[in-house]
């Protein structure tokens, strides 16, 4: 006997902290002075390194999680972000160290891209 799963509407959303979060970020972002925003358009690499590590590791917690028994490894959602951020991390770490020029930016631009795939993972239900 399989038991399925409620609706959608049914499961518990964390949702409401999403909003919440979002207002924050955009709050603490506008009022730094320029100087101290380091996502600035005259670095369009820092852009490509946050996205591309917050993009990296959503893909890999989704499929670690595994939605259906049928795919992926069924990890759940704390090991498959856990794992996939450090995947990510270790990635990002270890491109950095064998560029011609180590960037602290670059690094923090992951960060930020892989502190966002955790609040997205740890606030949402999808």
């Amino acid at each position: 006997m399989r038991v399925k799963t409620p609706p959608r509407s049914c499961r518990r959303s964390r949702a409401p902290l999403a909003p919440a979060l979002a207002v924050a970020l955009a709050t603490l972002l506008g009022t730094a002075p320029a100087s101290a925003r380091p996502f600035g358009p005259e670095r369009p690499d820092l852009h490509a390194h946050f996205w591309l590590s917050f993009g990296v590791a959503l893909v890999l917690t989704e499929v670690l999680e595994g939605p259906d028994p049928q795919w992926g490894p069924q990890l759940g959602t704390g090991w498959a972000t856990l794992i996939a951020t450090g995947a990510v991390a270790a990635l990002g770490l270890a491109k950095e160290l064998t560029d011609p020029k180590f960037s602290g930016d670059d690094l923090a631009a992951d960060i930020g891209g892989l502190t966002a795939h955790m609040l997205v993972q740890i606030t949402l239900d999808f």
